[in-house]
């Protein structure tokens, strides 16, 4: 299964200045969104059908996913994210 995890979305809504600065930022969409390319049965419930997804995988079907925040969604997928890379201690 490949796993493309966006994180945060924010909306189109910042305001700006004449100048271009950031008067008022975006807002951010509720949730932490991950897409895929398969949806076992585990994932269902995660689920949703954006109107405009912010990233497909191109010739694939893709499964857009959200979940409550980031510790959800790593304890969800645990079985399906790589192992965490072990830091050696250089004495």
């Amino acid at each position: 299964m490949n796993i493309s995890i966006i994180g945060t979305i924010y909306n189109d809504d910042a305001v700006f200045d004449a100048d271009g600065n950031i008067v008022t930022p975006a807002t951010a969409v509720p949730g932490y969104h991950v897409n895929t390319t398969e949806l076992p049965a585990t994932l269902a419930q995660y689920e949703v059908n954006p109107a405009t997804p912010h990233r497909v995988y191109g010739g694939y079907e893709t499964h857009c996913l959200k979940f409550a925040d980031e510790a959800e969604f790593k304890q969800v997928m645990a079985e399906w994210l790589p192992p965490q890379p072990v830091e050696e201690v250089l004495a």
